[in-house]
Order: C-alpha cells, then sequence, then structure tokens
C-alpha cells in the first residue's frame, strides 16, 4: 500500500510511502536496479528497476513513474521494516524474491510513485500532485486536449489514476510550461 504523511491511502501519481503487511520496504535492491537502469535509460529509456514496476502492477496500477528513498514522514519511525531484498527478475510480482528480515533503517524506506495509464496531474513546474488538488493533466508527456471532454471524460480519468473521480475540472492556458 501507498500512504502519505498521515498514514491515508493514495492512488496514482503521487510519491508515497511503500508499505507491506503494516510496515515499511527497505530500498537494499531497488537502489542496484535503479543504478542500473538509469545507465541502461540511453538504450531503454527506462528509469525504474523491474522492483518498483512490478510492485506497482501488483497494486493495480500499470507501473512504477518513479521512486526515492528516505527518512520523510514522522510516523515511518513508529513501523517496523517488514521486507527487505525486493528483487525481481521481471515485472511481475511472482518474479519477486524478498527478505523479511532486514539490515536497514528508516532512512532507506522506499517512497514510490504509480503510474495509470499515462494520465499524471501535475503542478505549474511539472511536479506531480495528488488528490484535492486542480492541476494541469497530461497524458504521456503532453497535454490533453478539451475538445469532447466531459464531466464524465474527467471522472474516468481520475478513476484510471487510481483516484475516486473528479471534484472540477476547467480548461485554459494557465501554466508558462504549456506553451514548450
Amino acid at each position: 500500500e501507498l500512504i502519505d504523511e498521515n498514514g491515508d491511502s493514495v492512488g496514482a501519481g503521487v510519491e508515497a510511502l511503500l508499505t507491506y503487511g503494516g510496515g515499511t520496504v527497505c530500498d537494499d535492491s531497488f537502489t542496484e536496479m535503479h543504478k542500473w537502469k538509469i545507465i541502461k535509460a540511453v538504450v531503454s529509456t527506462q528509469s525504474t528497476g523491474n522492483s518498483a514496476n512490478a510492485i506497482c502492477k501488483e497494486m493495480g496500477f500499470t507501473g512504477s513513474a518513479r521512486w526515492s528513498n528516505g527518512l520523510k514522514y514522522d510516523l515511518q519511525n513508529n513501523l517496523t521494516i517488514a521486507l527487505d531484498d525486493v528483487t525481481c527478475s521481471d515485472e511481475d510480482w511472482a518474479s519477486c524474491n524478498f527478505s523479511t528480515s532486514h539490515n536497514c533503517g528508516h532512512s532507506e524506506d522506499v517512497f514510490l510513485q504509480c503510474g495509470a495509464g499515462g494520465f499524471e496531474l501535475i503542478d505549474e513546474n511539472g511536479g506531480p500532485v495528488g488528490a484535492g488538488v486542480e492541476a494541469l493533466l497530461t497524458y504521456g508527456g503532453g497535454t490533453v486536449c478539451d475538445d469532447s471532454f466531459t464531466d464524465n471524460s474527467a471522472n474516468a480519468i481520475c478513476k484510471e489514476m487510481g483516484l475516486t473521480g473528479s471534484a472540477k475540472w476547467s480548461s485554459g492556458s494557465r501554466y508558462d510550461l504549456q506553451n514548450n
């Protein structure tokens, strides 16, 4: 499960603390995969490892958008570290191995952002935002045109991103990055 600083579940498009069985997940094998994939990025254009993708897919998302590590939330200190050395040979959870004992501190906890359907909500700086914030809707790195866009479109896209639905939507050019 992905949780925010209050311990509440979050959906796609938000980088949040990755938990498993009520505890956190250590980044030991994530780091190795991530470094290897960054080097391969020139060829494969993929910057996340099999572990991150497999976990996001297991949670019902299309894959991972990005991940980081650290002691970012106060609540982490109240949780046990539940998984370590998560290695996956493929982007499917069935290909993963892990350990339930660890040699980690909470500064190594995984924060994961999962993707859903290629849609993302971003702020004026191009950074991801989560539920409750009106933001620019993008798909595959480009903007989404409002031609024939309806409340049904907004609700369907929000649900695709793992949210409950759309509170409101509008159109227009509000961010400088839309002109790029």
